[in-house]
């Protein structure tokens, strides 16, 4: 049977061009914009049969029922976007791409958090840290955390009904009476353990007076308005989002989150090259399997294949106290100004005269983010003291980095040298 495949343009554009070679070892590919992907559309392409989209085009039942799909697949992390219910009574397997942009995200919030506590004596080593969550992103928190010698407490109750013995979590109160609390969840609106508006005016009181609130999930997990007033009366020291309950076509209320927020971004925290790369090759695999095709053996290799490399940067450190720990939040500083990024969102959606301007602003920041990953790559340890050269062995591992060895011949993406 030949294959057809509907493609979101956003995944095959510009660098991630490289991809297209992978998906065309499948079939014919239709490349489409997201306000192009719909059912009128599906309905007029001859035997169309493989889907695959990101979290923009809402796989309703009327796109599901428009085509013959063998496959439907999200190079996203979640399937908020798609009626997976409905497909699954329909027989149609849906793919998507879980922990595809865990390196990311666990990268963002920690460069989010060097810059909220930049300046301050205090290490992160002395801070404690509350994560809501504990899958594939909330995990990838905690093991750099834990690189960087911080306490944490971890609340996963689904998990822990799961594998009580192997997961023990801190219950929801101790989790978020830590100094930093940050949510790995997806939003559920039903069961017992749902999470829409989690985060309210009496969850709220758990939390410290001066500690910091981080929502890199989904913004329906928290009662935004008792967020704001969380703030207002400085019953919490300060909000980073990167994530709102009405995005793209913001509400009053998330732009006044985003507003009174320490950092505020158009959820990007997943946004890196090698992410949204890493979720493509995963659903291509996905349907590789769903159309009981043998993948091309050198898939994987389309995660970073013609995306330019930084080699030989150098980050130095005074080593008089925690060298490590600054050194390695000004690699991530290096690699990624938040703070700019924050200050044009919120300076865009302070222009901003609608929610429908509020959305421009937003899609258009979102397709502009530009990021790279430092997992993965090469960093030559320069330390001539042995005991933080091995703190920051153990702390590079952490970032899922490799050690540089000089007998490789090939510069080292990142030099640390510590004095």
């Amino acid at each position: 049977m030949d294959i057809s495949l509907l493609v979101e343009n956003t995944i095959l554009k510009g660098e991630n061009q490289p991809l297209l070679r992978l998906y065309e070892s499948l079939g014919k590919v239709v490349v489409a914009e997201p306000w192009e992907i719909n059912a009128k559309a599906a309905k007029k392409i001859k035997r169309i049969n493989v889907l695959v989209t990101r979290s923009k085009v809402k796989v309703t039942k009327e796109l599901i029922d428009a085509a013959e799909w063998r496959a439907i697949a999200t190079v996203t992390a979640g399937t908020d976007h798609i009626d997976t219910a409905y497909a699954k009574k329909r027989e149609i397997p849906v793919i998507y791409a879980p922990g595809s942009n865990s390196n990311a995200v666990a990268e963002f919030f920690f460069t989010a958090i060097g810059y909220v506590l930049r300046g301050r004596e205090k290490p992160l080593s002395k801070y404690s840290l509350g994560v809501i969550g504990n899958g594939h992103c909330g995990s990838a928190v905690v093991r750099i955390a834990q690189g960087f010698g911080m306490e944490t407490r971890i609340y996963d109750p689904p998990l822990h009904t799961k594998a009580p013995e192997s997961f023990k979590q801190s219950d929801l109160e101790e989790t978020l009476a830590c100094d930093i609390v940050t949510l790995h969840i997806p939003l559920t609106k039903s069961g017992k353990y749902a999470t829409k508006g989690m985060i309210n005016e009496e969850t709220l009181r758990y939390m410290k007076k001066g500690a910091y609130l981080v929502n890199m999930s989904r913004g329906g997990v928290l009662d935004t308005q008792a967020v704001i007033d969380a703030i207002h009366k400085d019953r919490i020291g300060g909000v980073i989002t990167d994530v709102f309950a009405n995005e793209p076509s913001l509400s009053a209320e998330d732009r006044q989150l985003a507003d009174n927020a320490v950092l505020a971004t158009p959820h990007v925290a997943g946004w890196a090259a090698e992410a949204l790369r890493r979720g493509a090759v995963q659903a291509y695999y996905g349907i590789c399997e769903a159309l009981n095709t043998t993948p091309d053996e050198h898939a994987d290799d389309y995660i970073t294949k013609g995306l330019k490399e930084r080699y030989g940067h150098v980050v130095e450190i005074n080593g008089e106290k925690n060298a490590v720990e600054r050194a390695f939040l000004k690699l991530l500083e290096a690699n990624h100004d938040i703070a700019e990024t924050s200050w044009q969102f919120k300076t865009g959606l302070g222009r901003a005269s609608s929610s429908g301007h509020a959305a421009i602003c937003f899609n258009w920041m979102r397709a502009e983010h530009n990021r790279r990953e430092i997992a993965g790559k090469a960093i030559q340890l320069d330390i001539k003291d042995r005991k933080l050269s091995a703190q920051a062995e153990k702390l590079a591992l952490a970032f899922n980095m490799g050690i540089y060895d000089s007998g490789r011949g090939r510069q080292p993406n990142y030099i640390m040298r510590i004095s």
